[in-house]
């Protein structure tokens, strides 16, 4: 009897060693966690968020990267690995008179980024002299814009990047002080190929030149009422009305830069079904040789 209850002591573990064994699983399980939980969040950060990558910058260009005179002539190339930068004209308009601008004025800026089948697009725009002077003043009036940190250029969000073919960023712009000369819009847009990278990307470049006006005050509100876009708010029927019998373009834009509707406009009135595209805000603007209006309207 005394033998066997030796064996039997011997083949039954002390709670010493039971407690030594169970703080080994419980380290050993707490690795593997830790372990698995690192190889989960390197996941995610390198390829969770594919898409937010297809622009490097999504919530901004930095500034100076606009091709402006200022920043060095440098733009997104730098940090956008894709083909050399292209130029493109009309990117950039406004509804600046043809005869210029007057000094202390606010304007409302459009640009525009265009590319058949992509849908992220981003830019930067900065208003300066040949010299690289900042003139005037940049307004934003959208949460798809923002104002670099100097107040110099203007650039999108995070949430305004998406675009179907196109994207359009409006905002506005106060002229400088009497005297200060032509104004150089320079703007660069990326056009991104959403591989979840900054490769292959490309930029284009965009300009526009405004001449100070020589005429009064007076004079260049009377030639802004020239036309007049209404009702605002709308539920069916946009009436486009001038004063000057002419040729125009009517486009219709929405508030995510996807271009709905072009028409032509010949003599002074025009009728527009804004019913049909859905409530919300849009934007439309009307082009001749004498001027670019844009004006936003509110569908109900």
């Amino acid at each position: 009897m005394k033998k066997i209850l030796y064996l039997s002591m011997n083949s039954t573990q002390s709670p010493n060693a039971i407690t030594h064994k169970s703080i080994g699983m419980k380290k050993t399980i707490l690795l593997i966690a830790v372990i698995v939980s690192t190889i989960v969040i390197m996941a995610f950060t390198s390829g969770g968020d594919k898409n937010n990558h297809s622009l490097k910058n999504s919530s901004g260009a930095q500034p100076g990267y606009s091709g402006d005179p200022a920043g060095g002539n440098k733009n997104c190339t730098s940090c956008h690995a894709g083909p050399a930068a292209q130029m493109e004209t009309g990117w950039i308009t406004s509804d600046i008179p043809e005869d210029g601008y007057v000094a202390n004025t606010t304007y409302t800026i459009t640009a525009q980024a265009s590319r058949t089948g992509s849908s992220k697009f981003g830019f930067q725009v900065s208003p300066q002299n040949s010299s690289g002077t900042v003139l005037g003043t940049l307004v934003n009036t959208s949460q798809e814009t923002t104002l670099t940190s100097n107040q110099n250029y203007i650039t999108h969000t995070s949430s305004g990047t998406s675009g179907s073919g196109s994207k359009a960023w409006t905002f506005e712009w106060t002229a400088p002080a009497s005297g200060s000369g032509e104004v150089i819009f320079y703007g660069a847009f990326n056009i991104a190929n959403s591989n979840g990278s900054s490769s292959g990307d490309t930029i284009m470049l965009s300009t526009l030149s405004i001449n100070e006006s020589t005429t009064g005050v007076a004079d260049i509100s009377d030639s802004r009422k020239r036309i007049s876009i209404y009702p605002n708010p709308v539920s069916s029927l946009l009436n486009i009305e001038t004063e000057k019998t002419g040729r125009y373009m009517i486009e219709i834009t929405s508030l995510n830069g996807h271009l709905m509707n072009v028409a032509a406009m010949e003599g002074t009135s025009h009728q527009i079904d804004m019913s049909r595209f859905g409530k919300g805000v849009y934007f439309v603007t009307v082009r001749s040789k004498e001027f670019v209006r844009t004006e936003k309207i509110l569908v109900e």
